[in-house]
């Protein structure tokens, strides 16, 4: 299988795949599913709509605070280079946001 996208884990996970076509074999099986699968899309949908309009409407260190307000846990549990790749910044530059911060 291809695909234009990727994930990687930074903790221990278990990825299950499902292709197109036994996805929909799993649906008409159990209609109760086709539920499950479209509020995970709806929410993934939403979190993706909001994270354009925070790029977009949020400072740099606007974002920052937002987004480590919101997710205190996911700060101190994921590298800062990483939490700086998601939220478009160098880590030298989200350092200098920090040291900012603290100042």
């Amino acid at each position: 299988m291809q695909t234009d996208f990727n994930i990687q884990s930074v903790e221990k996970s278990t990825i299950i795949v499902i292709d197109f076509k036994n996805q929909e074999l799993l649906l008409e099986k159990h209609p109760v599913m086709e539920k499950y699968f479209r509020i995970i899309y709806q929410r993934a949908y939403a979190a993706s709509e909001r994270k354009l309009r925070y790029l977009a409407e949020y400072s740099r260190e606007e974002l920052y605070v937002h987004f480590s307000t919101l997710y205190p846990w996911f700060i101190q549990r994921i590298p800062q280079y990483l939490i700086a790749s998601f939220l478009g910044f160098t880590p030298e530059y989200l350092s200098e946001i920090k040291a900012k911060l603290r100042s």
